[in-house]
């Protein structure tokens, strides 16, 4: 069997790009580590199967692939769909400090990233139904000051 190109893995940018060749007329293959949910199998439960581990994955081979480093933890996803299965709730808008720091690249500026046009969280009405307030409170006091 053969193919004209091979996508790793499903989430997001896997699937689009895949998903263009095909329309393409190109013979795509996508590889992807994490097995298929469905609703039957999704994790619910604190019991449930969550955690990925590249060291045992024929035990530990749940949907969200968790990493903890010393400035910052990175959840991505381990499964067919990738980071889409895990994207609820986890990106917040960076405040204006974060880009002040000393290790951020001066050609990225709070500003410049703002002019753009409306992000994916405004075309989705992210803030719907959230006391924007708290939310910021919650999220840029315990996670962003930390990284």
């Amino acid at each position: 069997m053969s193919f004209d190109a091979i996508v790793i893995g499903s989430g997001f940018g896997g699937a689009i790009t895949a998903c263009r060749l095909a329309e393409a007329g190109y013979k795509v293959l996508i590889l992807e580590r994490g097995r298929r949910w469905d609703k039957t199998t999704y994790p619910r439960r604190a019991e449930d199967p969550w955690i990925w581990s590249h060291d045992c994955p024929e035990r530990e081979n749940g949907w969200i692939d968790l990493r903890v480093f010393d400035h910052i933890s990175v959840a991505q996803g381990a499964a067919v769909g990738g980071g889409s299965l895990i994207y609820a709730n986890i990106s917040c808008e960076a405040p204006p400090h974060v880009f002040e720091v000393s290790t951020w690249p001066q050609e990225i500026t709070h500003a410049e990233v703002h002019e753009r046009p409306a992000g994916a969280g405004q075309s989705m009405d992210q803030a719907d139904g959230v006391d924007e307030g708290s939310r910021r409170e919650d999220w840029e006091g315990r996670s962003l000051q930390k990284a």
